[in-house]
């Protein structure tokens, strides 16, 4: 049980938490202009819902029909922003930041207070997507024992691996 095997993004934990962006946009059979993107509700962050739709009317995206029904780049827009954001010369208001960019934004401002209690509202815990919950580096994977890695064996129960471990370590003969 050592760090040194953990898989580096979740550190051995197995799952990571990141934001939800079905908990900041609960309901998309709304529109944006009714309030589908939750995250933009209230005075805090409701300038982002204002530079929303600034960007989508200068691109002509319509956000005041359902999100659902918005055609796939428009709902990728919105959630990605404009793939040029970031870039020299491509910041808001030139590029849409867009609903990751500010979450991006709020994760950099973690240590107020406020903003953390804002994040977990929007966060869930996910399988890590480089171990893929195994919670191990993917050397540490390379190891097998009867054709079965680590995280096979882990999922076995002790009163059945504990038979398999006694029969592998049976003396073969007399060793004094």
């Amino acid at each position: 049980n050592s760090p040194i095997g953990a898989c580096p993004e979740c550190r051995g934990f197995g799952r990571v938490i990141r934001v939800d962006y079905r908990l900041a946009i609960p309901n998309r059979k709304i529109s944006i202009d009714d309030g589908a993107i939750k995250a933009w509700q209230g005075a805090v962050y409701g300038e982002s819902l204002k530079d929303l739709q600034k960007s989508c009317r200068q691109k002509k995206i319509p956000t005041n029909i359902p999100f659902e029904d918005m055609p796939e780049e428009h709902q990728a827009y919105v959630i990605e922003g404009d793939p040029n954001y970031g870039k020299p010369g491509y910041k808001w208001p030139k590029a849409w930041y867009g609903l990751k960019g500010f979450f991006n934004w709020l994760e950099n401002n973690t240590y107020k207070m406020h903003v953390r209690v804002f994040l977990s509202r929007f966060r869930t815990y996910n399988r890590c997507p480089v171990c893929e919950g195994t919670r191990l580096q993917p050397e540490s994977l390379c190891w097998k024992w009867r054709g079965k890695q680590l995280p096979d064996l882990y999922e076995i129960p002790v009163q059945d691996l504990l038979p398999l471990v006694r029969d592998h370590f049976k003396p073969t003969g007399d060793h004094r």
